[in-house]
């Protein structure tokens, strides 16, 4: 394990701590405030009544900074093509389009690239008609248009099957 993914499983586990913090101390207030339940309070409980919300909320900023700063941790959401290209035109907003609904899967799909096909006389005679036309891992997936609806499936079938590939592999069951 690389120190950046120690670093990052160090800030996950501290985001959860706090964030558990958080949920305590959120319910004893609300027990202390809110019900007629009696616990004897340690007697710094009542000097800090006044600072219960911002001890709160800082400690809930504090996890989210820590849940930031843990970023992705490996094995999360790892690409599961291995290219992706989508062969355009300029001044087509559908290939616009379909590279920005790309561009958000960018956390399983590699950098998208881009083809354009307008100074090539082949890829215009086999694409110029259905443009943009999205290929990944060498087969074409869209054309036309990207079905977001379509691009999860697809998505989570790869994951699916990744998982499956390195369960069998650490031969753990499925």
């Amino acid at each position: 394990m690389t120190a950046s993914d120690f670093n990052k499983r160090v800030n996950a586990f501290a985001a959860a701590t706090l964030l558990i913090l958080a949920t305590v101390l959120a319910c004893l207030i609300f027990v202390d405030r809110c019900t007629t339940i009696y616990i004897r309070w340690p007697g710094f409980w009542y000097r800090s009544r006044s600072f219960h919300l911002l001890i709160c909320i800082s400690v809930l900023v504090a996890a989210w900074w820590a849940h930031r700063c843990a970023g992705r941790l490996p094995g999360d959401s790892e690409v599961v093509f291995r290219s992706v290209t989508v062969y355009s035109k300029p001044n087509c907003e559908l290939c616009d389009r379909a590279i920005e609904i790309l561009d958000q899967y960018d956390d399983a799909l590699p950098e998208v690239r881009v083809v354009d096909i307008s100074d090539n006389a082949e890829l215009q005679l086999q694409h110029g008609a259905s443009i943009p036309v999205v290929e990944m891992d060498g087969r074409v997936r869209f054309r036309g248009m990207v079905s977001v609806e379509l691009l999860e499936r697809m998505i989570a079938a790869r994951q699916r099957r990744q998982s499956r590939h390195s369960a069998a592999d650490s031969g753990s069951p499925v």
